[in-house]
């Protein structure tokens, strides 16, 4: 048809223009992944001299559902955080009961409100710790925020002025949620001997 005959016509910078060919030749790499219309290929090449001239001949193999695939799979990997209200008992040294209250109920609303629009689940799991189970699509879209629970969390005030601290260890690029665990305890301590 016309298109392929176009097609055959045309300088293959002009067919793929993210593709460097001559990085493809010179490096000797094939299976480079280029992006043609709408699908994702995978680029093998090889080079031959015709009549004094030089030839790429180029196959592309479609991994678009491979890539997507993939893609899905990274940002489904479990991320697992412990969040530690470092100065837990000076926040509620001074002050009644009433008082102990409204800064623990500020603390829970606080997480609470930040995590409301995620997928994520946060959940108190001692006095002064809480643990967050995301998704690593969850967990960007936390890290996109700088964390923002930091700030807010500093806000908290004590009836003595204490403002409230907090500390976050992440466990991520792990096989399972144990495995995260773990490298989220090993990096709150890390958090915390500073």
């Amino acid at each position: 048809s016309g298109v392929q005959e176009d097609l055959l016509a045309m300088r293959m910078e002009q067919v793929v223009p993210a593709l460097d060919c001559r990085r493809l030749l010179s490096d000797g790499r094939s299976g480079e992944l280029a992006e043609l219309g709408d699908a994702v290929c995978q680029v093998y090449a090889a080079a031959s001299r015709v009549d004094g001239g030089l030839t790429l001949t180029a196959y592309f193999v479609d991994v678009t559902e491979s890539q997507k695939l993939s893609a899905a799979y990274e940002a489904s990997r479990p991320v697992v955080g412990i969040l530690v209200v470092d100065n837990y008992e000076d926040l509620l040294r001074a002050g009644g009961d009433a008082a102990k209250s409204s800064v623990l109920a500020q603390l829970n609303e606080k997480l609470c409100a930040w995590v409301a629009d995620t997928s994520a689940l946060l959940r108190r799991f001692d006095r002064d710790r809480y643990l967050l189970v995301c998704d690593e699509e969850c967990f960007q879209h936390l890290l996109a925020e700088k964390f923002s629970i930091l700030e807010a969390i500093h806000q908290v005030v004590s009836v003595d002025g204490v403002n409230a601290a907090l500390s976050i260890g992440v466990g991520r690029e792990c096989a399972t949620y144990e495995e995260s665990f773990f490298w989220a305890e090993k990096s709150l301590e890390m958090a915390l001997s500073r």
